[in-house]
């Protein structure tokens, strides 16, 4: 027979007998499905000292698009109040931000301006073969470029430019260099709107994985 103490809410002892087998067992079997579930999950898309797969990155997202969608909303709530405070919220991002971020911050603006395009956007990544491809490449350039989380804004801005179709009189050269531009071209219709916001919802995918310190 085993014996469990249970100390309740109001401080009594209660002794419960139970039979040697029963929910012991039945706690250990749980217990060892879990673990394999875990392991199975980590095989799936993150292996320690292997190169992403395409398979490993579309279930990478499908297993963490739920925590991403509410990063990404609060992200843009933020983008939205440095907006309105004018001088001071930029005086506050040279404080609290890296020289890259400062720099490249207004590269995504035309699309964290559009609330209702975030959560659209959000939702849908990784329901296309572009995402995957998109995502598979800009994580290995990211490795390529040495993992460094503080060059990751102009990872991002790159790996965007790159995957957009220019108006003539634009280079990609000249947005690398000037990221407010990208916004700007956005607004007026000279860049593939839809393009364009897909690619920055994936980019803030990848900025979350390194921000939440989840293993790809």
């Amino acid at each position: 027979m085993y014996t469990i103490l249970i100390i309740c809410d109001d401080l009594k002892k209660i002794k419960f007998d139970l039979r040697k087998g029963s929910l012991v067992q039945r706690i250990v079997k749980k217990i060892f499905i879990v673990c394999c579930v875990l392991v199975g999950i980590s095989a799936w898309c993150i292996t320690p000292g292997q190169s992403l797969t395409k398979k490993g990155v579309e279930n990478l997202i499908k297993i963490n698009k739920e925590r991403y969608i509410p990063y990404i909303e609060s992200l843009a709530k933020k983008w939205s109040v440095y907006r309105m405070s004018g001088p001071l919220g930029k005086f506050g991002m040279q404080i609290m931000c890296t020289a890259s971020e400062v720099h490249h911050a207004g590269a995504a603006g035309a699309f964290l301006e559009n609330k209702v395009r975030v959560k659209k956007e959000a939702r849908a990544i990784g329901t296309q073969k572009y995402d995957i491809d998109y995502m598979h490449d800009l994580i290995k350039y990211y490795k390529q470029q040495g993992s460094n989380a503080k060059d990751l804004p102009r990872i991002l801005h790159e790996k965007n430019v790159e995957h957009l179709s220019l108006p003539a009189n634009v280079t990609q050269s000249t947005l690398k260099r000037y990221p407010d531009k990208l916004s700007t071209l956005v607004k007026t219709g000279q860049i593939n709107a839809p393009r364009y916001y897909r690619n920055v919802a994936l980019n803030i995918f990848l900025r979350f994985l390194i921000e939440k310190k989840i293993s790809f």
